[in-house]
């Protein structure tokens, strides 16, 4: 009985359903990162891109990240300073896939990192990993003058006091 069991029907999904395996989302193993050099008057005067392979996937680690900042604080022989830095993560379901390519309201998808530790991404639509990325915002510190101002305290009663002495 069991040997008459017809197991077409599976067959037939699991080749309909590769047509759609681009549309899951899956774990990212690699990250882009946009590196981004400001000037002092906070114009763009430079912006790179590398691509970083995770140690773990969906995860860059507090160390991956800061070996980053560390690599590319240097640009020009110019110090750089951190000034931001920004997580894209399109991490659309199946279901919000069409209203997020017709709607004319975009979605943002960017967010602030306020600390650097762990940045942990949620899985991706394949079609779409790519777009994930670490935005690393660089500024040259200003030049202005770091003297201390010296500040003379003057008193206006500044006369010569003569202490008295008294009789006993």
């Amino acid at each position: 009985m069991l040997d008459e069991l017809n197991d077409d029907w599976i067959q037939k999904f699991d080749e309909k359903d590769r047509l759609y395996k681009d549309f899951y989302p899956e774990d990212i193993y690699f990250i882009n990162f946009q590196i981004i050099y400001l000037n002092t008057l906070n114009e763009i005067e430079k912006v790179k891109f590398e691509s970083f392979l995770l140690s773990n996937q969906n995860t860059v680690t507090r160390e991956e990240l800061i070996r980053m900042i560390k690599d590319h604080n240097i640009e020009n022989n110019k110090k750089y300073k951190l000034f931001s830095l920004l997580k894209f993560n399109l991490d659309l379901e199946i279901e919000d896939l069409k209203p997020f390519l017709y709607d004319s309201k975009p979605i943002f998808h960017l967010n602030t990192i306020s600390s650097i530790d762990n940045i942990t991404f949620k899985p991706t639509i394949t079609m779409f990993q790519d777009l994930n990325e670490i935005i690393i915002i660089f500024q040259l510190p200003s030049q202005k003058n770091n003297f201390t101002k010296r500040i003379y305290m003057h008193n206006p009663s500044n006369k010569k006091t003569i202490k008295k002495r008294y009789k006993d």
